[in-house]
Parts: structure tokens; C-alpha cells; sequence
């Protein structure tokens, strides 16, 4: 009997996880229904501008349009945008897990140890990738484990087409998430030339024909944006994060106190396309001049990074210093480089500007395939495997069980503060003097024109011609102090996340 469970394991170890991870999504499902984000709300606005035939509108530079693409049929289905997006996130999930176990087996790694890693472990764990937040983070991810797939793959130089699939699976990377442009390009240039120090040219040849085929495929893409916005450009996002780095934080701050207005006519806020906020200008003359400041905020961003990879295990350490010993006796040396070089990519760029564990989750099944693959390869007592297996396997656990206890009926409040308002029929434009997070989803949710924050101190007239020039019909204050308007002009007064909350009516 206990023979007949094993066997039944092996064989269907891949269904369980399945089963398991589905049963595990729609029992959080139920509490994560109202989690909303304002990456999320601009990608949900971005495919209903798709599905309404607005295409001049929807074509975003900072938005890649992938997961938009993919929403469309699911806010067919389901109308509602959010939970569109969490049902779409269900269906990419389960594709992460097969290319997960893809990829190990592609890695050589095919024991019992990876077949419980993927049913206890892993559907937890992209149960917490795909409700925490609704952002292009988590597909991204599931293409970088895509094309890792291939690439650790023995047989792929000796398919005769696969070169064309290689770089469409690159193109529809990219289209994911602009990262994803420099992340296929940067795999491709260090495999290029370890096979010309290798003088295989059946490969480079094979590389080679994989990124014309990238490029070629990218550039329709790439002129789409770059007519949009008047200048080449494969994505909007890099430019927009890296003029953060001014040295002058209150003047990056002050385009955050002054109107913002909605790219077009079809937006809920400018966080549709933050393409077109003009941040204070940020000069190579300027890092130079002061390289103190901007080497400290790079070493403090990369000390953070490291952090965030410890918190997908704490024995990541011991992970790394094992496999350079696998590393130094060739043991699976190819692959081992293949995920060291990947996961420095993955976060390479991110590393001048503000970095979040969401953007660097492909690190996840990266660390974990490190471990399976030490603990096949190092020859140790059966019974200090399976401690060492369980105890390490706990430490994935930490991080997802804590952040999905934390977040549960993440944005609730907001939703049902919407529905509240609802009744009171407010349209067109808003301003908020603070709190533009939670404007953002309130306006998504009321289907308003949010312009940002209005806050002006104690100028009063440059509020007033502001409120007047925008055409803002209603103005919300969050709290307790005096505001500049008259109470009579209250529409609405509430306590919401300890503060309060008036929103007055602006006259005409």
C-alpha cells in the first residue's frame, strides 16, 4: 500500500500540484477579492481601451501591453476589472508551475525531493505571487522561467527551427515587461560569447538567428511607442524611474503637490501613463558631480536586494556557497552559471532606483532550483537529507504565509467606501490635498478624472485657480485640518483609516 501511494505520487505529482494550487487560490480568492493596486488599475484601463476599440489610446510606453492583451476576453466574462485580472493570474500561475518543473527537469533534477517541493511548496507560494498585488511582475516572471527552460534544454541547439520560437518566446517577454527586453538581450550576448571562447559555431549561429529573430519581431513594437511619443524608445519605464534619482528630492516631490492631469479622455488618473510627468532633469554631469550620494544609494539599494533575496530563504547563503563547490568539479557547471548569471540580471537594472521583492521573483524558482540541485548532487545520510529537505523546504514558507496572513482583505475598506459614494453619484473631475493612493482607486472605482494632489499650503488663491483651470467638480480632504472651504460646500464626511475624510462640492 504504502508502495502504491509512492508510484501514485510520481506518476501524478504534477496533477496534485494542480489541485493543490487551485484549491489554495479560490479559498485566498475569497479574502484578496478587493486587493487593488495602481499598477493594476492602469493595465485593467489599458485593455478596457483595447476591448472598446480605442487602440491610438490604449498603446502605452510605460505599460507593456501583454497582460492587457490577455484581460480582455476574461473582462468579457467577468466584467469586473480586478477580479478579471485575479482569474487571469490563476491561469498564469498554473503555467509558471508547469514551466517550473520544465525547467528542473530540463536542469537534470527528476527525484521524489523535487516532486514534494512542487506540491507542498510551491502552490503556496505562487498563490502569494498571484493575489498579493495585480501587476505585470508575475507574468514576467513566468516568461523569464520560460525562456530559462529553454536555454538549459541539451536538445535545443539540435532542433533545426526552435531559433524562431526562442526569440518569439523573447519578443512576447519584452511584451510583457520592458525588463524583459534587456533581460532576453543580456541571456543571449553572455551565451553568444561563451560559445565563441568555446568556438562553437553551430551555436552562435543558432543565438544569432534567435536575436534577429527578437529584434525583428521587438521593432514593430518598438515604432508603435516611438511614433506615440515622438523619439525611439523601447519602453517609457526606465526613462520615467531613473529621472527619480535627482539629487533635489523636494522638487521631485513638488510634481506630486501640483496638478496631474489623466493622459486621455478614457484614463482614471496619470498613473495610466506616467510617460508624460516631467521630472527635474537628471544629467550624467549631474552623477558625476555628486558620486558620493548616487554610490550611496546604489549600495544601499543593492544591500536592500539582497535582503529581499534572503527572504525567499534564509539558507540562500549555504545554497550559493555549495554550488560553487559543484561549480569548481563541473557538476552541472552550465546550468549553475545559466541561473547565477539570470538572477543577477534580474535585478542588475533595478538596482539605481527603488527595487521591490514583486520585481525580482523569477529569484524564487532560481533559489529553489539551487537547492534541489545541491541536495541531489551532495552525497549525504539518508536521514540528514530528509531533515535538511524539510527544514529548508519550511524556509520558502516563511515569506508568503506572513505577507498573505498580513494582507488579508487587502483594499475592502476602499471598495465598500466606493460603494458608499456611489449613492451620492459623483462624476468628472477630482483633487485630492493628499492620499493620492487611495483617490486612485476611488476615482477607478467611480470612473472619475483623478488630477493628484492639490496642495498648495496656505495659498489659497493658486488652489482655487487650480481647482478652476482643471474644471475639479469635487475636491477630497483628508484630515483634521482646517480646510479652505466653507463646510456648507460637504458633501460627505467620514472616518476612513483614521483620518477624516470630507469631500466638498466645487462650484462652478
Amino acid at each position: 500500500m504504502k508502495q502504491k501511494v509512492k508510484d501514485f505520487i510520481s506518476k501524478y505529482y504534477l496533477l496534485l500540484t494542480f489541485i493543490l494550487y487551485t484549491i489554495l487560490f479560490f479559498y485566498f480568492l475569497l479574502f484578496f477579492r478587493y486587493q487593488i493596486n495602481p499598477d493594476g488599475i492602469s493595465l485593467i484601463n489599458i485593455a478596457k481601451k483595447y476591448l472598446s476599440g480605442n487602440f491610438k489610446l490604449a498603446v502605452n510606453g510605460y505599460w507593456s501591453p501583454l497582460i492587457s492583451f490577455l484581460l480582455i476576453p476574461f473582462l468579457v466574462v467577468f466584467k469586473e476589472g480586478v477580479i478579471s485580472f485575479k482569474i487571469l493570474s490563476y491561469f498564469i500561475g498554473l503555467f509558471s508551475i508547469y514551466l517550473f518543473d520544465r525547467f528542473l527537469k530540463n536542469v537534470g533534477i527528476v527525484s521524489n525531493y523535487k516532486k514534494i517541493f512542487l506540491i507542498f511548496f510551491v502552490p503556496i507560494v505562487t498563490t502569494h505571487f498571484t493575489l498579493i498585488k495585480i501587476t505585470s511582475d508575475f507574468i514576467i516572471t513566468t516568461f523569464f522561467l520560460f525562456l530559462l527552460s529553454f536555454l538549459v534544454d541539451e536538445n535545443l541547439f539540435n532542433k533545426k527551427y526552435s531559433f524562431i520560437l526562442l526569440g518569439f518566446i523573447g519578443f512576447l517577454t519584452y511584451l510583457a515587461k520592458t525588463y524583459g527586453f534587456f533581460f532576453f538581450l543580456g541571456l543571449l550576448i553572455i551565451l553568444f560569447f561563451i560559445n565563441l571562447i568555446k568556438r562553437d559555431f553551430r551555436k552562435i549561429k543558432y543565438l544569432f538567428l534567435s536575436g534577429i529573430v527578437f529584434i525583428a519581431l521587438s521593432s514593430i513594437w518598438i515604432f508603435i511607442i516611438s511614433a506615440k511619443y515622438g523619439y525611439p524608445t523601447v519602453g517609457t519605464t526606465g526613462k520615467f524611474n531613473y529621472t527619480t534619482l535627482t539629487i533635489d528630492t523636494l522638487k521631485l516631490k513638488e510634481v506630486y503637490t501640483h496638478p496631474l492631469p489623466p493622459p486621455d479622455s478614457l484614463s482614471t488618473s496619470f498613473w495610466d501613463d506616467p510617460s508624460y510627468v516631467k521630472h527635474p532633469e537628471v544629467s550624467v554631469k549631474m552623477v558625476f558631480e555628486n558620486l558620493n550620494y548616487y554610490l550611496k544609494i546604489v549600495s544601499e539599494r543593492t544591500l536592500r536586494t539582497f535582503k529581499l533575496l534572503l527572504s525567499f530563504s534564509l539558507f540562500l547563503p549555504l545554497f550559493f556557497i555549495l554550488s560553487v563547490f559543484l561549480f569548481i568539479k563541473k557538476k552541472k557547471r552550465k546550468n549553475l552559471f545559466l541561473i547565477f548569471f539570470a538572477s543577477i540580471i534580474s535585478f542588475i537594472g533595478y538596482l539605481p532606483v527603488e527595487i521591490e521583492r514583486r520585481y525580482i521573483f523569477i529569484n524564487f524558482y532560481l533559489i529553489a532550483s539551487l537547492f534541489l540541485i545541491v541536495l541531489e548532487n551532495f552525497k549525504i545520510r539518508n536521514f540528514l537529507k530528509i531533515l535538511s529537505f524539510i527544514l529548508i523546504s519550511l524556509s520558502f514558507l516563511i515569506m508568503p504565509l506572513k505577507e498573505l496572513k498580513s494582507d488579508l482583505n487587502s483594499g475592502k475598506d476602499v471598495y465598500n467606501l466606493s460603494s458608499e459614494l456611489k449613492n451620492l453619484n459623483i462624476s468628472g473631475n477630482v483633487a485630492s490635498n493628499l492620499n493620492r493612493k487611495n483617490t486612485t482607486y476611488i476615482s477607478y472605482y467611480l470612473n472619475l478624472k483623478y488630477y493628484g494632489t492639490f496642495y498648495y499650503s496656505n495659498d489659497k488663491d493658486k488652489l482655487l485657480e487650480d481647482l478652476k483651470r482643471y474644471k475639479i467638480s469635487y475636491y477630497f480632504y483628508y484630515g483634521n485640518k482646517p480646510s479652505f472651504f466653507d463646510s456648507t460646500h460637504i458633501i460627505y464626511r467620514t472616518s476612513f483609516q483614521n483620518e477624516s475624510l470630507k469631500i466638498y462640492r466645487i462650484d462652478e
